[in-house]
């Protein structure tokens, strides 16, 4: 028999990037509450952890654009066909600010398991800082590349210099 608790959101995220702030339109489009953690300390997903030199979209603009809002698309004018980490994350924390997304994300948050609870009908999600949330759903919105595969090269054990992943540059 399936006990049913109220959880603390209907919805946890991981994530905020733009697949994080979009959860938040639609959730709360839906009636549902929604909180999105994410470990970095800032919104913005790969465009946090990715600002080497030079680090762009190689996708044009308009493919980033989250288009659940007329006004947010007449309202953000890009300044060029491809642009590079700082005007993505300019164009993310127009949206959040504008949607009034910062009261459902919580950064320098990492989400170390989430497990289905049966009896409870709940997802139970821990996090880094040893608390418990609960939720009906809970969505991974980490993207394709939110952790780095590191090549193994032989010898990079023993190796003196700087060794770095581009995801990860100093």
């Amino acid at each position: 028999m399936t006990t049913r608790i109220n959880p603390d959101h209907d919805i946890i995220a991981v994530g905020a990037g733009f697949a994080g702030l979009a959860m938040i339109h639609y959730a709360r489009e839906a009636g549902l509450s929604i909180r999105v953690f994410d470990k970095a300390s800032d919104i913005g997903g790969t465009w946090t952890w990715n600002r080497y030199p030079g680090a762009a979209s190689d996708s044009e603009c308009y493919y980033y654009c989250l288009t659940f809002s007329k006004e947010l698309l007449q309202d953000w004018s890009w300044s060029v066909r491809y642009p590079g980490w700082e005007e993505n994350l300019r164009y993310m924390h127009f949206v959040a600010d504008r949607c009034n997304m910062w009261p459902h994300i919580q950064l320098t948050t990492r989400v170390l398991s989430a497990d289905f609870d049966e009896t409870a009908g709940l997802w139970r999600v821990r996090t880094a800082d040893g608390q418990e949330h609960t939720c009906r759903y809970f969505v991974s919105a980490m993207g394709m590349i939110s952790e780095p595969i590191m090549p193994d090269f032989k010898g990079i054990d023993t190796f003196q210099g700087p060794c770095f992943h581009s995801a990860r540059w100093p």
